[in-house]
Parts: structure tokens; sequence; C-alpha cells
């Protein structure tokens, strides 16, 4: 795990070397985590079926407290409200 982590790390770096640490990215296994950098996180490497919805319609920029964040837009937030709606309709009790 360790070895495939610095791996993914030594990768990253080298495809991103003309980003500024304050630039926004996308992230992550399942490229759902917006990030600064400088601040990079590595997820769980889970798949979650919202992800689909920030794949489509989701853009990763600053919020207006300057936190690198997924920008709610119209799109993004009825997709998720739909998604959430079909989940709720399949929940066996």
């Amino acid at each position: 795990m360790l070895k495939q982590l610095q791996f993914f790390v030594l990768c990253f770096l080298i495809f991103i070397p003309s980003l500024q640490a304050e630039e926004c990215v996308i992230t992550g296994c399942n490229q759902e985590i917006c990030s600064e950098v400088a601040h990079l996180h590595v997820g769980i490497c889970l798949w979650k079926p919202e992800y689909a919805c920030y794949h489509q319609y989701g853009t990763c920029e600053k919020d207006t407290s300057g936190i690198c964040n997924w920008k709610q837009t119209p799109e993004l937030v009825e997709c998720l409200q739909k998604l959430h709606q079909e989940e709720a309709r399949t929940v066996v009790y």
C-alpha cells in the first residue's frame, strides 16, 4: 500500500508541476476532492454515487472565504437532490 501511495504522489507531482500552491485542483482516487495544491488530500478510494454529479456538474474553485470547494451550481444541487430522492425510494426496511 505504501509503495502504491508513493507511486501516486510521484505521478501526481510529475503531471502538475506548473500549478501554483494557491490554485484549486480536483484530486482523490475518484476525483472527488476539491483542494489547494498546497493542501492535497488523498481519499479512501471508495466510490459514492454522488461523485457522478460532481464529475458532470461540479466546478472546483475558491469560495467567498478563499477556500477551495465545490461550487454549488443549480445543476449540481439538482443532480444531488434527484440522487437522494432515488436512494430514498430504494431503501428497504
